[in-house]
């Protein structure tokens, strides 16, 4: 299964956080048994790097 999908959101400097990202599930029996996500690295890099955890 690919699931396919664009998420955005503001975060918690009150920026907004859009990224586009690509998940491909391998199912068997109904469950998910592998799983590979892509995204934009770029984007989150930065998002990442701007936006500390919250503890």
């Amino acid at each position: 299964m690919i699931v396919f999908f664009d998420a955005r959101g503001i975060a918690r400097d009150g920026k907004p956080y859009a990224n586009t990202y690509a998940w491909f599930l391998d199912m068997r029996d109904g469950r998910i048994v592998r799983a590979s996500a892509f995204f934009d690295s770029v984007a989150f890099n930065e998002f990442w790097t701007r936006v500390t955890p919250s503890e």
